[in-house]
């Protein structure tokens, strides 16, 4: 899961560097309606970027599914700014962001488990020492 964090937030700090010329973070963070700490967090893996993030950049001209997968282009298909406020997302492309959003929360909810589980285990052992 960390892995997959980590590989997000590469390709949305890439989408920011090299799509949106070198934008600062703050200034991302701005265009975006996010604190420039949760983008900064978002980047390095250390949270899972919110769907309302990734409508957001897809209203930006920028395909989430490469954001999410590194499938696909980093530009959505024939936008151009002048229907970037009329954007709408495809069912289907919804329907599988949707998804991967529900597989990442639910993955998310097992390594909290595991490292629960884990913890409490390391305690019981120091307290039987």
């Amino acid at each position: 899961m960390d892995a997959l964090k980590k590989n997000i937030g590469r390709r949305l700090k890439e989408i920011r560097l090299f799509v949106f010329d070198g934008m600062t973070i703050n200034v991302f963070a701005e265009m975006l309606s996010e604190k420039p700490a949760n983008i900064s967090n978002y980047e390095q893996g250390k949270a899972n970027i919110p769907n309302r993030v990734l409508v957001e950049l897809y209203h930006k001209g920028i395909n989430p599914i490469y954001i999410l997968t590194g499938e696909g282009a980093k530009k959505r298909e024939n936008f151009t700014e002048a229907n970037s406020g009329e954007a709408t997302l495809n069912r289907s492309k919804l329907e599988y962001l949707i998804e991967k959003a529900d597989e990442m929360t639910a993955a998310a909810g097992d390594i909290k488990k595991y490292v629960l589980e884990q913890q409490s285990k390391s305690d019981a052992d120091t307290n039987n020492k």
